[in-house]
């Protein structure tokens, strides 16, 4: 159960206090833990904690803390613990008689609730004051921030931390002193602070003022993440890339990444991609990305401005994106033949939505609908390329595309942790997407028309975990309204509630999709490698325009740290079939099993590091079974409800 967070600012007695214990509200404050049945002592006041809580105080305030008889044993054992290993036979006579009452350890979890409602009971308040209070990234917590760093390797990585500055998280606020209280609006601002790629978690807390019950205080707690960190895959023993970057540069909220390629079959062997980012440009949440590649035989310049729909009352968006890229491409002109063929072309794609509410912003509810209209233009054109024809290669056709989207948006957010994350709080979002795109291609060698349509849902099933469905079908019609390129796509995916079984924490994935190609181009094909469906599967040779995939992995969050670095490991079944023309159920079906250990400290801003070994007794006779991967993976979030770009639907 989640520690419930007890906002205590001390309205009782209050002028009892010390001066330097009334309530200054530009002062820092810090959360106190309290194990149940624990006393708080200010003063001649007393709380005694019904449960596991954490309190909030004014930094100074003095207090006292009387410990139950179950924290002052796991106190007293830690520290018999502390003492012991200080000497070799003491640490060896601790691990043989010694041992420490078990306690189930579920501080990491959090209780699954609606983003929403911790601010409901201040709508409609004026905001009389805003605090920035900022964690370093070892140390406190969001629910300790009295921790104290315990190490010199942590304290070594606090000095090394640039931290943001605090006008960074302030460029962030949706709201400003004077205004009133929007519960909606301070669940999404909460939401966007927590996403930020420096910041490992984020808290929004909300006082009244003694005195003044129209009136609130606010607290914004945002704890740094360590920002430089390395990433990278390795896809051979001779091949693979590294990744270095800063995430937060200066404290300012900047990224710079250079990620290194190698590959002993290239020429040249060695290659580099760099860019930069700088986010929220001005307070405008527009973000602007740099670009220069030279991996390979790639060259690619690129310039990118864009800003999202981030929350529900965001009313414009849009992207402009500017490339240049030279390449050379292993094309199969037949099914056995590739051939190093010069690629080079100039893309140019931009694109404006406008968001209109169909809800009231001024009614505080979760169930916020938006209608979104958006537009988009895209313009690719070639300079060096493969002969085509009107059939064939439609990748590498001079083109202009221009579509135009109707959505219609509901979602809200619950949160939640121990999913994706390794315990940090999670933004599980639940609403509906409809969305309706078409418009012209202009094509070299013919002028269609796109029409696409899909539809997707998620929701929590109360006891039952999470199901995200969705249904998509695109086709462009050229002459005699014949469908051309056309696909449907089918997925479901689920995750069940946490399971507790003593100190291991236990959730099941699965996933299932279905595509199928209508009317494709002779040289369009679909795979089942990878993330297209088996997890670590290599094989091109297995190709189809139909296919069904379903993926099942089970994920154990162990409590075992090193360092901050916590172990979890998993068990994964992938079963897919593919085909070109045939029905699915005659053909063969792929599989692949396996076990993963996954690494990761959320307190850095470093990949995953993730450790497969797999086992598919389908792969052609000269491969062996057994694959053994080990690279980095990137932090996944659930699929959300926010409307994008229009764009056709991938074949993939």
């Amino acid at each position: 159960m989640e520690p419930r967070i007890i906002l205590f600012i001390l309205s009782l007695h209050l002028t009892s206090l010390p001066l330097r214990a009334q309530i200054d509200y530009n002062q820092a404050f810090d959360t106190v833990k309290l194990d149940k049945g624990s006393k708080l002592i200010i003063g001649r006041d007393k709380y005694t904690a019904q449960t596991d809580t954490f309190i909030i105080l004014p930094s100074g305030t003095e207090y006292k803390l009387r410990l139950s008889r179950e924290a002052s044993s796991e106190n007293f054992f830690d520290s018999l613990e502390v003492r012991a290993t200080r000497k070799r036979w003491t640490s060896k006579l601790h691990n043989v008689v010694i041992t420490a009452p078990k306690k189930e350890a579920i501080l990491d979890t959090l209780q699954t609730s609606e983003s929403i409602s911790p601010f409901l009971l201040f709508g409609g308040k004026t905001i009389r004051s805003i605090t920035i209070q900022q964690l370093q990234p070892f140390g406190p917590t969001i629910h300790d921030t009295s921790r104290i760093v315990t190490s010199s390797l942590e304290r070594f990585g606090n000095n090394l931390h640039n931290q943001t500055h605090e006008i960074v998280i302030r460029n962030y606020l949706l709201f400003r002193e004077g205004d009133r209280l929007n519960p909606s609006i301070i669940s999404d601002n909460e939401r966007i602070i927590r996403q930020l790629s420096f910041i490992e978690d984020a808290r929004i807390y909300i006082n009244e003022v003694p005195g003044q019950p129209e009136f609130v205080d606010i607290i914004v707690l945002a704890k740094d993440a360590f920002s430089i960190g390395l990433g990278g895959n390795l896809k051979d023993w001779d091949a693979g890339n590294i990744e270095l970057f800063e995430k937060n540069f200066a404290g300012l909220g900047h990224q710079i990444h250079t990620i290194w390629h190698w590959n002993a079959e290239k020429s040249p062997w060695l290659g580099y991609d760099f860019f930069y980012i700088i986010n929220n440009i001005n307070r405008s949440f527009i973000n602007n990305k740099i670009r220069y590649a030279k991996i390979f035989e790639e060259e690619t310049y690129q310039i990118t401005f864009d800003r999202r729909f981030i929350t529900p009352s965001t009313k414009y968006a849009g992207a402009l994106d500017l490339r240049r890229t030279q390449d050379l491409h292993y094309i199969s002109y037949n099914d056995t033949l590739k051939l190093p063929t010069e690629i080079s072309y100039n893309l140019s794609d931009i694109w404006f939505g406008r968001s209109f509410a169909l809800t009231s912003i001024r009614k505080y509810t979760p169930n916020r609908i938006n209608l979104v209209l958006a537009t988009r233009l895209q313009r690719i054109h070639y300079f060096k390329r493969p002969t085509v024809t009107e059939n064939t290669f439609y990748d590498y056709h001079n083109r202009t595309l221009w579509l135009t989207s109707i959505s219609l948006s509901q979602q809200q957010f619950y949160r939640s942790n121990l999913i994706y994350s390794f315990g940090r709080t999670e933004d599980i979002p639940q609403g509906t997407l409809l969305n309706f795109v078409f418009g012209p291609e202009y094509d070299e060698f013919t002028r269609r028309f796109y029409t696409g349509i899909s539809l997707s849902r998620g929701e929590l099933l109360a006891n039952y975990g999470y199901l995200y469905t969705k249904a998509e079908f695109g086709a462009f019609v050229s002459k005699g309204f014949f469908p051309d390129q056309g696909i449907l796509h089918l997925e479901a995916n689920y995750f069940s509630n946490l399971y507790i079984i003593n100190r291991f924490k236990i959730r099941h994935f699965l996933n299932v999709q279905y595509v199928k190609g209508y009317n494709r181009f002779s040289d369009e094909y679909i795979f089942i490698n990878g993330d297209d469906g088996i997890r670590g599967y290599k094989n091109d040779e297995v190709k189809g325009t139909r296919k069904a995939t379903m993926n099942y992995e089970a994920v154990i969050f162990s409590p075992y740290y090193f360092y901050g670095f916590r172990f979890v490991f998993s068990g994964f079944l992938d079963l897919g079939v593919i085909s070109s023309s045939e029905p699915l159920l005659i053909q063969k079906i792929h599989s692949g099993c396996g076990l993963s250990i996954r690494i990761r400290n959320e307190r850095l801003v470093f990949e995953t590091l993730s450790i497969r070994i797999g086992y598919y007794p389908t792969l052609a006779d000269d491969q062996s079974p057994l694959m053994l991967d080990i690279s980095g993976e990137k932090r996944l979030n659930p699929e959300h409800f926010r409307v994008n770009k229009p764009d056709v639907i991938r074949f993939n």
